[in-house]
């Protein structure tokens, strides 16, 4: 039990009421006035006021260490940042939105030098225990003109704050870094907070697992563009739906995103890929050639793109797809029963065994077929019992 032995306005000293002696344990509780938030938590584009474009990553890449700079406004996830209130001496935390693990802005190495560069960073050790330091922790305050100053506990000394480095025109990829504040008619060092109208912190989707029900060539073809084309960004992110139909669930899972305002999202990379075949988010189910197209997009157009078979596969032709999976390179293979057709990423073959891997983007689960199997059209798909035929090989070769 404790008890109120003394106090002031300020604070007050808390004793344990059951013991004599003078040495008894005892909390202070210190109050202190919290000063309300200057922004909401959400999600939020940083627009600079002098050159009207946006923070944004470097080479869209989702990585510790990256830069940040400055580029035209597209909407995509690398220019989200979900700034949040830390009630920790009314600093902020500003990260990229919609990524795991989350990757904060920050200054490099904490430095407090002026031009010093601002990274992405995630603040895990060695044992993933995160740890917010001073470079990670943000002031924001409104300025003269109207805009806001974001500045880093860095740059407290020297009144450093978030800003573009020095350049000569205004051009995408200027680096922001932490620079000297001035207060004049150069707003290089000065921002607006632009709330993102669109979306109020999307639960993230599975960033694999087809999305609608006609999406199983979607989901494949990203996932083998992206793994073969060396992890292209369309592998994470959000989007807000345009058409709802064929939302697709699987034992309960939603392999979709909900906002609290019960709009729904769909993987960013998926969605790009149909609205960039098809010019909308329908619910498409696509032929060999939008595969193709849909394989070019994940892998940047850096990789080779074709299609073996023609109703079934040759001996020439399966020795070719093992080739590729012998190499670390996967293939949307694509099953029929009767008339229903379903993509899978075939992921590697084990010739001891004669056994092939897949995934499956229906299930979002792996799984496996025997050689024997796709020679005698039995390929069994995980908790069914139906028999397909692998008709259909898209590969995406260096």
């Amino acid at each position: 039990m404790l008890k109120r032995e003394s106090g002031t306005n300020n604070s007050v000293i808390l004793c344990s009421h059951e013991a004599t002696t003078a040495y008894r344990p005892y909390f202070v509780i210190t109050y202190e006035e919290i000063t309300a938030p200057i922004l909401e938590n959400g999600v939020y584009f940083l627009k600079n006021k002098q050159t009207a474009r946006y923070a944004d990553i470097e080479n869209q890449n989702f990585a510790e260490g990256t830069y940040i700079h400055q580029w035209d406004f597209h909407g995509f996830n690398t220019q989200k940042w979900i700034i949040k209130y830390t009630h920790k001496d009314n600093y902020y935390t500003i990260r990229i939105a919609y990524y795991s693990p989350y990757h904060y802005l920050s200054v490099k190495n904490d430095s407090m030098a002026s031009s010093a560069r601002t990274i992405l960073r995630t603040g895990t050790d060695e044992n993933n225990i995160t740890t917010i330091t001073d470079g990670m922790l943000w002031g924001i305050s409104t300025t003269a003109s109207g805009a806001y100053k974001i500045r880093a506990i860095t740059g407290e000394a020297n009144d450093r704050v978030l800003s573009l480095g020095w350049y000569l025109i205004n051009v995408n990829g200027i680096d922001i870094d932490q620079c000297d504040y001035h207060e004049d008619n150069n707003y290089s060092d000065e921002w607006f907070i632009e709330f993102d109208e669109t979306t109020d912190f999307i639960r993230a989707p599975d960033k694999d697992a087809q999305n609608k029900t006609c999406w199983c060539w979607v989901a494949c073809s990203k996932k083998v563009g992206a793994h073969n084309g060396q992890n292209n960004p369309l592998n994470v992110g959000a989007s807000l739906l345009d058409n709802t139909a064929g939302l697709h669930s699987y034992n309960g899972t939603l392999f979709y995103g909900e906002t609290t305002l019960h709009h729904y999202s769909a993987d960013m990379g998926q969605r790009r890929i149909v609205v960039g075949i098809f010019g909308n988010d329908e619910n498409h189910s696509g032929s060999n050639a939008d595969k193709e197209s849909a394989l070019q997009s994940a892998s940047k157009n850096t990789m080779v793109i074709g299609t073996l078979g023609n109703g079934s596969l040759s001996t020439s032709q399966i020795d070719a797809m093992k080739s590729d999976l012998s190499n670390n390179l996967w293939v949307v293979g694509n099953i029929f029963s009767g008339s229903l057709g379903h993509s899978i990423v075939i992921t590697g073959y084990d010739a001891a065994t004669d056994m092939f891997s897949f995934w499956d983007p229906w299930t979002n689960t792996n799984f496996s077929f025997s050689g024997t199997s796709l020679q005698n059209d039995t390929i069994l798909m995980p908790n069914s019992q139906t028999n397909y035929c692998l008709k259909y090989v898209q590969y995406c070769r260096n």
